[in-house]
């Protein structure tokens, strides 16, 4: 399965494309860290979920951070562009949260119930850090506590390049003639390998 740079923002929360067609909940190795995402928001609800995902794409200026987690009907999600030298520990950023293109420094929230939408923020900022042993924390600001939020969750980095990249043949376009991407999951790439020692 081949993912189109339109398609990835769509399947940034759900299941991911493998090298070999089928696919998968995460990216390689996250098996063992799943359900280690705590997100409490200031107005006392508790959300737990799988975790982040770090998605760097070849041709893309920015890597996004993904953000989903869950308590009963409710989901809490958020999209956050970084730059990607900055998945790395020690590293912090702040993030502006706007109704903007996704770029570096800005960062998308929602609230939402029964799957519908409760709550988009158009303003509040992001505090992020990332710490040792493949683990983030950030800080959600925003005008109303339903929204505001600390999170710590692990993460994992979820790399997208051309088939060709791989020694593959380009067997799928999007409607716009853009190749196809797929996951290296071996971070075998020129492009993905600095990614690899950010995975066990």
């Amino acid at each position: 399965m081949l993912l189109t740079r339109a398609a990835l923002g769509l399947l940034s929360l759900g299941a991911v494309a493998c090298g070999d067609g089928t696919t998968s909940g995460f990216a390689p190795h996250d098996e063992h860290v799943a359900y280690e995402t705590t997100v409490i928001a200031d107005d006392g609800t508790e959300f737990a979920g799988n975790p982040v995902i770090v998605q760097v794409v070849v041709g893309w200026p920015q890597a996004e951070v993904n953000l989903l987690a869950h308590a009963g009907d409710q989901a809490y999600t958020s999209l956050i562009g970084i730059e990607p030298v900055d998945i790395r520990p020690g590293a912090s950023m702040t993030a502006v949260i706007r109704q903007a293109q996704m770029s570096v420094g800005v960062a998308y929230l929602e609230r939402q119930t029964n799957h519908s939408p409760e709550f988009q923020s158009e303003s509040g900022t992001i505090q992020l850090h990332v710490d040792a042993g493949r683990r983030i924390r950030m800080r959600i600001n925003t005008p109303t506590k339903r929204a505001s939020a600390s999170v710590d969750a692990a993460y994992v980095i979820r790399c997208m390049v051309a088939p060709s990249d791989l020694g593959l043949k380009p067997n799928g376009h999007g409607p716009n003639g853009e190749e196809g991407l797929i996951v290296d999951e071996g971070f075998v790439t020129d492009f993905c390998a600095p990614y690899r020692e950010e995975t066990p």
